[in-house]
């Protein structure tokens, strides 16, 4: 029964993505979907959604520690977190926009489905392994979806998953 709930939230963020379509049409992406090409970070990524360019987005609702780079040592955890978001690139996405972060970037929920019965957001993964923290509001039109994330944060603290797993 813990599953139903998930989904139900999954089909809400389907339900309030039709305020967002002007936002995913300005990008040129439709709600039809597109293929992870590319993770920057346990948050931001790039989709190939048939454009001649891949799309940069962030995943919406979420805060993950910083992956190392060229120029920066990062946070703990920052490299598990972009390695877990790797799991998903080359599979079929749909892309529910839902604002833009303070730079412009796309903010989006991304849905992948295993099967035709189930659904699975990549920002609930994030969360429910560990590896990020739910940064969202309990008020507004995404509250279903940051009390979704907030108890799956709980969760991963009680079972002390990524983050919070014992040194």
């Amino acid at each position: 029964m813990r599953g139903a709930g998930w989904i139900a939230a999954g089909a809400a963020a389907l339900v309030l993505a039709a305020g967002a379509g002007p936002l995913v049409a300005a990008q040129g992406v439709g709600l039809k979907g597109g293929a992870i090409a590319r993770v920057e970070d346990g948050r931001t990524l790039a989709l190939d959604a048939g454009e001649a360019a891949p799309l940069t987005v962030r995943l919406a609702w979420i805060r993950v520690p910083a992956a190392p780079s060229a120029t920066a040592r990062g946070e703990p955890h920052g490299a598990e977190a972009r390695q877990r978001l790797e799991v998903w690139k080359g599979q079929p996405v749909e892309i529910v926009a839902v604002g833009r972060d303070r730079d412009g970037v796309p903010l989006v929920e991304l849905l992948w489905r295993p099967t035709a019965e189930s659904v699975v957001t990549l920002n609930y993964e994030m969360v429910r392994s560990g590896f990020a923290r739910a940064e969202c509001s309990l008020e507004g039109a995404f509250e279903l979806q940051c009390r979704v994330l907030r108890r799956a944060e709980e969760l991963a603290r009680r079972e002390r998953r990524g983050l919070w797993a014992s040194p």
